[in-house]
């Protein structure tokens, strides 16, 4: 067998790899290539250091380079047009299938992990149930490098052989191509990060990186409250105002993962979030949400009117996010969702009294998140959203 031939076998093969969206699988027999080319006599230098090239650039996943393999320069015993031909066809296939590597079955392994400000979350996902959960603190004031490795320590304590992929949710707006994190709330070194290709380095199986509210719509949609539903929004209501957004089945988050940021829509003389976050209790009322709800829920007559008022600005929230997606269902999560039996009602009698379509509040249901460690499984869910 002539070197071109060998170059052609073991070019289809890895192009089959990848179009079944195995392409982890297709690196490995490229790897393997690579040796039997070196070890024949006749095979040109140029050949095998081409070969290893293109390898480094599908185990980055960047496509963006392929293009200068489509035109290779003629060497002995390979013709251009058939090594063009075929390296087109892998480049296709990246293009198209791009990290699509990872099926939607109950019997992946995966990994999410929850970076938040101060720890970092961890968990092995099988069948539907957290299996294994690692705890750390991130140390945000740290260098980028230093909460790198503490992320990658906190994965690797829960990584087991059979993982098909890991999911990261951070608070940030994400390249979702190359899942570059551009900064992150409460971690000031955190500039243009490219984690995705970090962690993709080190554990060797695809990684999935995006916001975290986006994230949070993505979990409940697999595992909490909204599943078997489509069409959903998730609302992360703490100190801050987040969401994510599901579009028949699919998280949607936009050209350039902003989509759902309905926080900062104006409102009144600042926006959604000023209104309609837990920042709305210190700033009107000088104590803060969790207070407040422990002396509704000791009948304080005081506090229940600070719900009361809230939940006028929290039902036109809602009003707008009818109006944008009219969801089935909205799953809320965060520190003031927990209080959320003191202003379900008047949020209930603000949409029926302002909403003009009343038969799509018919088939709404807004509902509480129920599911323990739902951030660590909303991150894991990032992987089953690839296939």
């Amino acid at each position: 067998m002539n070197s071109e031939q060998w170059l052609d076998m073991a070019l289809m093969k890895i192009g089959r790899d990848i179009s079944r969206d195995r392409g982890f699988a297709g690196i490995e027999h490229f790897q393997i290539m690579i040796v039997l080319l070196g070890g024949k006599p006749n095979v040109p230098t140029e050949v095998v250091s081409g070969a290893a090239a293109l390898t480094e650039e599908i185990h980055n996943r960047d496509t963006t380079n392929l293009v200068r393999y489509l035109r290779p320069a003629p060497v002995s015993g390979i013709s251009a047009f058939s090594g063009a031909k075929i390296l087109w066809r892998i480049g296709w296939h990246l293009a198209n299938c791009g990290s699509r590597v990872v099926k939607n079955t109950s019997n992946n392994k995966l990994i999410g992990v929850d970076l938040g400000g101060t720890n970092v979350r961890a968990g092995m996902i099988y069948r539907n149930k957290i299996i294994a959960l690692e705890k750390n603190p991130t140390f945000g004031n740290a260098d980028a490098d230093t909460v790198v490795e503490e992320i990658c320590k906190t994965i690797a304590a829960v990584f087991r052989p059979g993982v098909s992929g890991i999911g990261v949710g951070v608070p940030s707006i994400v390249d979702l191509k190359k899942g570059i994190v551009y900064s992150a709330n409460n971690i000031p070194s955190w500039h243009m990060v490219p984690l995705k290709k970090i962690l993709e380095r080190r554990f060797r199986v695809p990684v999935f990186v995006n916001n975290d509210a986006n994230c949070f719509a993505l979990g409940e949609f697999q595992y909490g409250e909204a599943r078997g539903y489509k069409n959903v929004v998730g609302i992360i209501c703490g100190t801050g105002l987040g969401s994510g957004v599901v579009v028949n089945g699919k998280l949607y988050s936009g050209t350039s993962c902003g989509a759902g940021e309905i926080a900062n829509i104006p409102y009144l003389e600042k926006d959604l979030e000023h209104y309609c976050s837990g920042r709305f209790f210190q700033r009107e009322f000088g104590i803060d949400a969790l207070t407040a709800e422990q002396r509704a829920d000791a009948g304080d007559a005081e506090a229940k009117k600070m719900f009361v008022a809230f939940a006028e600005h929290f039902g036109n929230m809602i009003l707008t996010v009818l109006y944008a997606y009219d969801p089935e269902i909205i799953a809320l999560g965060g520190g003031v969702s927990m209080a959320f039996r003191h202003f379900q009602e008047p949020v209930w009698e603000r949409l029926r009294a302002k909403h003009h379509f009343q038969n799509s509040l018919k088939h709404l249901k807004i509902v509480r998140s129920k599911m323990p460690y739902i951030a660590v499984l909303a991150a894991a869910a990032l992987c089953l959203d690839s296939d």
